[in-house]
C-alpha cells in the first residue's frame, strides 16, 4: 500500500528520526562555519575576532545606506519609466484613456445619443432595403439546394464591398432533397389515373396532375424553384389505391386484424394536418397513429386557413388554395445537425444516428385546391369494397444525405475590449424565395454593417467587437448557428455578451413584437422611444415584449449559453401574440408579397435603426445594461398582482447570483413599500410583514410566508 508524501510532512518536522536529528545538527555547524567565514567580526561564542564591537557596527550602518540607496534609486527610476511609457502610449496609441482620442471610447449618454442619431442618417433609404430583397428573393434559397451558393455569395461580396472581411465556415449536414436526377423533373409529382381498379395497373391512363402549389405570378417562378417536401420523409414510387379517412375507417372496420397490414400496404391516406394526433376527424377513433403507419404513405394538407376579409393572393396577403406551408419535422432538443449533437459537422465527425428518429413513413405535402380535388376523385368510386379505391401513380424519389452548407461571418475589432464580442446574426436560407423570411432581415444586416462600416472609415473604432454573421439551414433545426456554436463553444462562452437577431423583420407594418432578454427591457424602451413611429397615426409606444421561444437562431445562444438576446419584428395589426403572416414558408413568400405587407417600407427602415441603435450602444457603451437596484421592472412572480393591496408598489430586486456565469437563473428579493413608508417587506418567500399594507394571513399563508402584522 503506497501512502502520498503529502500525508506526513508535519510529523517528520515535529519528531524527527535520530539520523535525520544528527544530519540536521551537522548541517547547523555547517551553517555556522560559513557565517564565520563570511563575516571575520564575529566568534562562534559571540566573541569579537580581529576588531572591536565599533568597526561592526560601521560596516551594519553602511550596509543599511547603501541598500536604502539602491531602493530609492530604483523607485525613481521606476517613476521616470512609467511616466515615459503613459506619455509615449497617449501620443502613439490614440485609442488609450489619457489621450483625447481615448476618451471616446468613453463616451457619456449625450455622445451615444449623438453617434446614433448619425448612424440612423447613414441608414435612411428604404429603397436599398427593398433592393437587396428583390435579389435575394429572385432565386430559390432552399439550403443545399445548387441556387444557395448564389446568396452565400451575395452577402459576402457586399461586405468585401464594405471594406469589411470574410469569413467562411463550411459544414456537411445531413439533409433532405429530390433527387431529380432519377426522374425527370416533370414526371415528378401526384398523378391520377382515370381508370378502375379491376384493371392492370399498365392499362391506367394516368395523365392528370396535382398542381400542388404552381406560381400565380412571374414573381413566384424563382430562378431553381423546387417543390415543397415534407424533410426527411421517405421516397414514394408506384401504383397505389387512394383512400380518404372515412374510407379508411370503412376499410379498417371490415379486414380482420390478420389481414389488415396487407391491405393497408398498397394505401395513401389523404389527410389533414391534425388528423395525425387523433382529433380532427369524427373518425379518428378507428384511424389513429397506429393505423395510418400500416399505410404506403400520406397525402399531407398543410395549409391554414383563410382569414375572412383578407384579399387573397396575389391581389393581397392572403391564403390562395394553392399553398402549401412548410415547416422542419425535427423534434430534437438540441439543436443542429441531428447527426452530430453537440459536435461541429465537419468530415472527421463520427455521426450518429438520428434520436428522436424523424418520420419514417412517406408523406406528400398538398395544398386545399389538392385536396379538394383528391377528395372529389376518391368519391367517384363505389365506396363498398377496397378494389374499387381509385387509383394514383406516385413518383416522389425522396433521398436523404450530407449537403454543404456555408456560415458567412465579417468582423470589426474593438479598440478597448476586443476580447469581449456582439454577435449580430441572422439566417439567409428558405424553403422557397422567403422575401420576409428571411431575407428582411439579411437586408437589415447588410444595411447595418454597411453603416457601421462608414463610420469606421471616420475613424470611429467600437470598444468591443462586432462579429456579424449569416446562418445557413435554420429552417431545418437552427443548423447553421448550432453548429457555428459547437465549434466555437469555448471562445464563445468566454467572449459573448449579447446576441442580436435580425430574422423576419417584417411580417406586418402595426407594431413592434420584442423578443429579448427580460433584464434589458428598460435599456430597449429607450432606444427604440428615440426612433419615431412610421404610422403618423400610430401610438408613441409601439413595441411590445414577448419571452423568447425555440424558433430562431438566438434559441442557440441563450439557451445553451445564456447570453442576452434581442429580436424585433413587425407584426400585422391587433396581433399581441406570436402569429406569423398568412403565406409564411410558402412559394408566394415573393418581393411583391414584400411590397403588399410594408408599403414604402416604412416599417423595415424603423426597424433597422432601431437594430443601429441597439448594436452601436451594445458596442460602445461602457457599461452593459442591466438592471440597476433602482431601476423600475416588471415582475412575472404569479403572486405579485393579487398579493399587494392598493397604496403598495411591488417589485423584484436582484440579489447577488451565487451561480456565476449563469444569468438565466437569477435570483430576487421582493419588496412592498407602503405610500406612507411605514411598511417595508422585504424577502417575501420567507417572511412578512403587513404593516400598512394590510396582508392577510391567508394571503401571506398562500405562498407559505409567516405574517407578523403588528
Amino acid at each position: 500500500m503506497s501512502t502520498s508524501a503529502d500525508s506526513f510532512p508535519t510529523q517528520l518536522q515535529r519528531q524527527p528520526p535520530a539520523h535525520r536529528q544528527a544530519s540536521y545538527e551537522a548541517a547547523e555547524m555547517v551553517e555556522d562555519d560559513a557565517t564565520l567565514v563570511s563575516r571575520p567580526g564575529r566568534h562562534r561564542n559571540g566573541g569579537s575576532v580581529g576588531g572591536g564591537g565599533g568597526g561592526s557596527s560601521g560596516g551594519v550602518s553602511g550596509g543599511v545606506y547603501s541598500v536604502a540607496g539602491v531602493a530609492l534609486c530604483a523607485f525613481v527610476l521606476g517613476c521616470l519609466i512609467s511616466f515615459a511609457v503613459t506619455l509615449l502610449a497617449t501620443r502613439v496609441h490614440p485609442g488609450s484613456p489619457a489621450s483625447d482620442a481615448g476618451r471616446s471610447f468613453w463616451p457619456d449618454g449625450g455622445q451615444l445619443a449623438a453617434n446614433r442619431a448619425r448612424l440612423r442618417r447613414l441608414a435612411n433609404s428604404p429603397k436599398e432595403l427593398e433592393g437587396h430583397v428583390t435579389i435575394l428573393a429572385s432565386r430559390q434559397s432552399r439550403a443545399g439546394s445548387p441556387d444557395a451558393g448564389f446568396h452565400a455569395d451575395y452577402v459576402a461580396g457586399q461586405w468585401r464591398g464594405q471594406g469589411l472581411p470574410v469569413l467562411n465556415r463550411t459544414y456537411s449536414v445531413a439533409l433532405s432533397f429530390l433527387s431529380t436526377g432519377e426522374v425527370p423533373q416533370n414526371q415528378v409529382g401526384v398523378f391520377l389515373c382515370r381508370q378502375a381498379a379491376q384493371n392492370s395497373s399498365s392499362a391506367e391512363l394516368c395523365d392528370e396532375k396535382l398542381r400542388l402549389d404552381p406560381p400565380l405570378t412571374p414573381e413566384d417562378g424563382v430562378v431553381g424553384a423546387l417543390p415543397s417536401i415534407v424533410p426527411y420523409t421517405e421516397a414514394l414510387n408506384g401504383s397505389y389505391r387512394l383512400a380518404t379517412e372515412d374510407q379508411l375507417a370503412q376499410l379498417v372496420a371490415w379486414t380482420s386484424d390478420d389481414n389488415l397490414r396487407q391491405q393497408l400496404a398498397d394505401i395513401v391516406v389523404l389527410v389533414d394536418v391534425g388528423l395525425e394526433a387523433g382529433a380532427s376527424s369524427p373518425s379518428s377513433a378507428a384511424v389513429n397513429s397506429s393505423v395510418l403507419g400500416m399505410t404506403a404513405g400520406l397525402l399531407k394538407k398543410l395549409a391554414p386557413e383563410p382569414r375572412p376579409g383578407v384579399a387573397i393572393y396575389p391581389d393581397g396577403p392572403g391564403v390562395p388554395d394553392t399553398l402549401i406551408w412548410m415547416k422542419s419535422t425535427l423534434a430534437t432538443a438540441i439543436k443542429g445537425d441531428p447527426t452530430t449533437p453537440m459536435y461541429p459537422s465537419k468530415a472527421f465527425a463520427v455521426r450518429s444516428k438520428f434520436d428522436p428518429p424523424p418520420p419514417s413513413q412517406p408523406a406528400i405535402p398538398i395544398s386545399a385546391a389538392d385536396a379538394r380535388q383528391l377528395r372529389d376523385f376518391a368519391k367517384s368510386s363505389a365506396a363498398g369494397s377496397p378494389r374499387q379505391l381509385r387509383r394514383l401513380r406516385i413518383r416522389w424519389p425522396m433521398r436523404r444525405g450530407l449537403l454543404p452548407i456555408r456560415d458567412i461571418c465579417t468582423e470589426v475589432k474593438g479598440a478597448v475590449e476586443p476580447d469581449r464580442v456582439v454577435l449580430l446574426g441572422g439566417h439567409r436560407d428558405a424553403w422557397h424565395s422567403g422575401a420576409l423570411d428571411p431575407h428582411s432581415g439579411v437586408s437589415s444586416l447588410l444595411v447595418i454593417t454597411r453603416a457601421l462600416a462608414e463610420l469606421q472609415r471616420t475613424g470611429w473604432r467600437p470598444r468591443r467587437t462586432l462579429l456579424a454573421c449569416s446562418w445557413d439551414a435554420e429552417e431545418w433545426n437552427l443548423i447553421g448557428s448550432a453548429e457555428w456554436l459547437d465549434e466555437e463553444l469555448r471562445r464563445a462562452d468566454r467572449r459573448l455578451v449579447a446576441y442580436v437577431n435580425t430574422d423576419t423583420d417584417i411580417m406586418g407594418n402595426w407594431k413592434v413584437m420584442v423578443h429579448a432578454f427580460r433584464r434589458w427591457r428598460g435599456f430597449l424602451d429607450k432606444l427604440i422611444d428615440e426612433v419615431p413611429n412610421p404610422d403618423p397615426n400610430g401610438d408613441s409606444r409601439y413595441h411590445f415584449y414577448k419571452t423568447p421561444d425555440a424558433y430562431s437562431d438566438y434559441y442557440v445562444f441563450w439557451r445553451t449559453l445564456g447570453v442576452p438576446i434581442v429580436d424585433l419584428s413587425y407584426i400585422r395589426p391587433n396581433e399581441t401574440r406570436m402569429v406569423v403572416y398568412d403565406l409564411y414558408h410558402s412559394r408566394y413568400d415573393t418581393a411583391r408579397l414584400y411590397r403588399m405587407i410594408d408599403p414604402g417600407g416604412r416599417a423595415h427602415l424603423a426597424t433597422v435603426q432601431n437594430y443601429l441603435g441597439i448594436v452601436y450602444t451594445l458596442l460602445d457603451s461602457a457599461v452593459l445594461p442591466g438592471i440597476s437596484p433602482s431601476s423600475p421592472r416588471r415582475s412575472s412572480t404569479p403572486w405579485a398582482g393579487w398579493l399587494a393591496k392598493p397604496g403598495c408598489r411591488c417589485g423584484l430586486e436582484p440579489r447577488t447570483n451565487r451561480l456565476a456565469g449563469r444569468p438565466w437563473r437569477p435570483s430576487f428579493d421582493a419588496r412592498c413599500v407602503a405610500p406612507d413608508g411605514r411598511c417595508a417587506v422585504s424577502n417575501l418567500r420567507r417572511s412578512s410583514r403587513c404593516g400598512g399594507c394590510g396582508w392577510t394571513a391567508a394571503r401571506c399563508r398562500r405562498i407559505r410566508l409567516e405574517p407578523s402584522c403588528g
